[in-house]
């Protein structure tokens, strides 16, 4: 009863998060990528691939979600990996109302 995905309409919504952010990354695949002084991710590429994410998703999501968060830690071993690890993609559904209480009775107009 606490899994984020006991809705189907959640499971939809990370399920499409994780083809547009494949859809995003794959582009990125087999290209050159800029490290700093320490053999590292360039903070500066490293907040850009966040920022393409973002946007992807808050373009392909409108009306789906309520905001995305991508942060990605510069501090990688990209040259010795060739791997870059995105360290969090975090996307905020829209609540969702199973249940609407409304509190209903009778009301005497002399109790006032």
């Amino acid at each position: 009863g606490t899994d984020d995905y006991k809705f189907l309409a959640r499971g939809r919504v990370i399920d499409k998060a994780a083809r547009i952010a494949y859809q995003t990354f794959v582009d990125e695949i087999e290209d050159d990528v800029e490290l700093d002084e320490n053999g590292f991710l360039n903070p500066a590429v490293a907040k850009g691939y966040a920022a393409k994410i973002e946007r992807a998703i808050r373009l392909g999501m409108a009306g789906e979600i309520t905001d995305v968060k991508c942060d990605i830690n510069p501090a990688q071993d990209v040259l010795g990996t060739d791997l870059i690890r995105v360290t969090k993609l975090g996307i905020i559904p829209f609540g969702y109302a199973s249940f609407i209480t409304v509190p209903l009775g009778f009301s005497n107009p002399q109790n006032v």
